[in-house]
């Protein structure tokens, strides 16, 4: 409760989007602690020195909690797949008819990517530090499966994603979505909105599996492996 209120007091509702933000966001509790143990004494109310060390003691038991609070989620940051999930139909057809553009201007109807082949479609941000680290795997696999469509879902500005193309390239497409179609993926599965989150589609055009948090490759062979392609 304690440390819940103060990241509220510091942040309001935004969370960290990359290990650093992630970081002080799970020291802030600890730093907030310490600096209204040490401001009571530097203020010269003798009372406040009394209780000094206790106070401090009690702000390194906040950072211990703190940090592992941090560790932990960091454990957990692994993609947590569903297989066959069932998705809010009127959602999945809002989806099915987008027309989005590249970066380079190129619209693609997404209609027309549902049955060809299957599909893996990942939804990321360039501030995404999740996202963008998995970048290469997607890359690699849609590298070495010519079969299996990837595009990449950017919930991003145009102008971003023009920057984030001259330091980092991808062979798939990448689609811009910009941050309003939060409230769509949402309605896909994925209540918070997170990033990265992956909808893959088989051959059929019905959904395989979702995927919250960063993927691994073990996990992405898996799916692929699921797929029949004699």
């Amino acid at each position: 409760m304690l440390i819940n209120w103060i990241r509220r007091a510091f942040l309001g509702s935004h969370t960290p989007r990359t290990f650093l933000g992630s970081l002080t966001y799970s020291l802030l509790p600890f730093l907030a602690c310490l600096l209204r143990a040490l401001w009571r004494p530097l203020r010269y109310q003798p009372a406040a020195l009394s209780r000094g060390p206790a106070a401090i003691g009690f702000s390194f038991a906040i950072l211990g909690l703190s940090l592992a609070m941090f560790w932990s989620s960091s454990a957990l940051a692994k993609a947590v797949i569903t297989e066959r999930p069932a998705l809010n139909p009127e959602a999945l057809a809002q989806l099915w008819a987008l027309e989005l553009p590249r970066y380079d201007g190129e619209v693609i109807s997404l209609a027309s990517l549902r049955g060809e082949k299957p599909l893996v479609l990942n939804f990321w941000a360039t501030w995404c530090a999740p996202c963008v680290r998995e970048m290469p795997l997607l890359d690699e696999f849609a590298k070495k499966h010519p079969d299996i469509q990837f595009i990449g879902f950017t919930i991003d500005s145009l102008k971003n994603m023009q920057k984030f193309e001259q330091s980092v390239q991808v062979s798939y497409p990448l689609l811009v979505a910009g941050s309003r179609y939060l409230r769509l993926i949402k309605q896909l599965g994925n209540p918070r909105g997170g990033l990265p989150f992956t909808l893959v589609f088989d051959e059929k055009g019905e959904v395989h599996s979702l995927l919250l948090g960063e993927i691994e490759k073990e996990q992405l062979q898996s799916l692929i492996d699921d797929f029949d392609f004699n």
